[in-house]
């Protein structure tokens, strides 16, 4: 309890409420009971101090966060709601009055009022299991709103779930950033995900372990245990079924969890209408089994051929014989997935050796040599090889271009490419590298028409993709190049799951370094396939000389650019 005198200096910081007295500690600040001196309202205050922290650039962050999330926060009722945000710099702080939990008491009196938690729900014994659905349904589409608005929470768990009129919502808001803020480690200890805070993903695994002990009742760091006695609970199916989203939810690697709430929302809604998402999966499994089953009946034909791309035909070595060309350089391909890139080299290289007439191994060889080693003379080599044994394959003359890119030959590799295209006018993948090229060669225009044929042929909504390309085609007339990407970069924050990758190439076009390397980092975490691409894409010209470049190639295990190429 804080002495009145205290409390009565601290209630002039916060303009037209008087707090009554503190009820409970967040991050970096205290929250107060406080009551509206116009209405008589009891409402929650927090003051958040400066002196929290070690320099005013978190403390900003923080603040900024806030003004972030009110203005998300009237969207959706899903949101705990704010009425009031204010600075005080002369104080050292800045305070946010928001909604406020019911009493766990219902007693109605601010004397002793305690606020409802899902935390002191679960102090009593664990939910039941729709009890838990319904909680985690509301939750899910909470966290998905801030995801898709850009915001991560960074500190889910019991103890910050409040209800309001009976609606649990996330409370402990000023902990709410964006995603591409990785630098304020927050979080606590058996919610955090093994990378640490600062993705959707984590968010999400610390959803599924609050979700673990509210339908369990065990403590997160038990899991994935399950009581000895759960076979003889009445809702034992139900919860069986809600642990097998739990599991999903807190994968151990972020790739293997849902890739955003509302997937991880629609099983649960499955769950809600009585359905099976242990049988769903066990469908899904059978289903691609089978699948692999056909693309291993056909890898042999279809590495011979060329006809499938390189990153496609890493997992169908069942039939091939142990000691041929092409399981060596299936096999190579697997391991360069793995960034396992000096075992993918030597796997290629035996390919070539058993075979010298291979095709695909000379693609494959020189491939590894550009991107992990960094040596683009000796990929050209191989490229050459592969050419002569057929100049009509569409794959081998689409990877062609990319030394011209990387010499800066822009013109040069966009007649490479559309040499390919010709080849191969059904080629998603080469209509996108010729995007790209287009956009390094300033043809801007070009570069989204192609984005807009590489996306129709990979099936994606025609409807959506005329409206996106009128949008940039705007945004370009309007703003020039800076428009359009500062268009790109807010359409992709709208999408349910947003690639680090690709956002921190727009991010470099705009020059905003220190949210290039943040997002590079997040996509190293993901295992995100396109950082083998780190040697190529023009995105990052002006970046390899960066220690933190540096630092990332090294972390994956690509050397740096052997001939001078910046």
């Amino acid at each position: 309890m804080l002495d009145p005198a205290l409390l009565s200096q601290i209630g002039q910081i916060v303009p037209d409420y008087e707090l009554l007295r503190r009820i409970g500690g967040g991050s970096y600040g205290e929250v107060f009971l406080a009551r509206s001196k116009a209405t008589g309202i009891l409402r929650a205050a927090k003051i958040v101090w400066r002196h929290s922290f070690e320099d005013e650039r978190p403390f900003q962050r923080e603040f900024e966060g806030i003004q972030r999330f009110e203005r998300v926060a009237r969207e959706h009722p899903s949101q705990l709601s704010l009425f009031h945000i204010g600075r005080n710099d002369a104080e050292g702080c800045f305070y946010y009055v928001m909604e406020l939990a019911d009493d766990a008491q219902d007693r109605r009196e601010a004397e002793f009022y305690t606020p409802r938690t899902l935390r002191a729900e679960l102090a009593q014994g664990r939910l039941s299991a729709a009890q838990a659905l319904e909680i985690g349904l509301i939750l899910a589409e909470a966290l998905g709103h801030l995801h898709k608005n850009g915001l991560i929470h960074r500190d889910v768990k019991p103890s910050n779930v409040i209800f309001v009129n009976g609606r649990p919502k996330l409370a402990d808001i000023g902990l709410v950033t964006e995603t591409s803020d990785t630098l304020s480690v927050v979080g606590t200890e058996g919610y955090l995900a093994p990378e640490g805070p600062g993705t959707p993903q984590a968010d999400i695994f610390a959803l599924g372990k609050l979700l673990y002990e509210a339908a369990t009742g065990l403590d997160r760091r038990e899991f994935p245990k399950l009581p000895e006695d759960l076979r003889s609970w009445p809702d034992a199916k139900q919860v069986f079924e809600l642990n097998e989203v739990v599991l999903k939810a807190c994968a151990r690697e972020a790739s293997q969890r849902y890739p955003t709430c509302e997937e991880l929302r629609a099983d649960l809604a499955l769950l809600q209408q009585g359905k099976s998402v242990k049988q769903r999966r066990t469908r899904h499994v059978r289903l691609t089994m089978l699948k692999k089953t056909a693309v291993v009946l056909t890898v042999a034909a279809a590495l011979a051929a060329g006809a499938t791309f390189f990153w496609r035909q890493s997992q169908a070595m069942g039939p091939l014989k142990l000691d041929s060309a092409q399981y060596h350089a299936a096999n190579s391909m697997a391991k360069f997935n793995a960034w396992k890139f000096e075992e993918a080299i030597k796997e290629a290289a035996l390919a070539i050796q058993l075979d010298p007439g291979f095709l695909r191994a000379h693609g494959y060889y020189g491939w590894y040599l550009e991107l992990a080693r960094g040596d683009v003379a000796a990929a050209q080599r191989e490229y050459k090889i592969a050419e002569r044994i057929n100049a009509n394959d569409s794959v081998i003359q689409m990877v062609m271009s990319e030394p011209l890119i990387m010499a800066h030959k822009f013109d040069l590799a966009i007649k490479q490419l559309s040499k390919a295209a010709r080849l191969d006018p059904r080629s998603a993948e080469i209509h996108e590298r010729l995007s790209e090229a287009y956009e390094s060669d300033q043809q801007y225009g070009n570069a989204i028409d192609e984005h807009v044929t590489a996306a129709l042929l990979n099936n994606n909504d025609p409807k959506f993709l005329k409206e996106w390309q009128q949008k940039m085609h705007l945004a370009l007339r309007e703003n020039g190049p800076r428009g359009l990407w500062q268009a790109e970069l807010e359409w992709q924050k709208q999408r349910s799951y947003v690639d680090p990758y690709q956002m921190a190439a727009l991010e470099a076009r705009l020059g905003n370094t220190n949210e290039v390397f943040s997002l590079l980092n997040q996509a190293h975490k993901e295992h995100n396939r396109q950082m083998i691409n780190l040697l190529v894409d023009d995105h990052w010209s002006g970046y390899r000389e960066d220690p933190r470049f540096k630092a990332l190639l090294d972390a994956i295990g690509i050397r740096p650019l052997s001939a001078g190429i910046k």
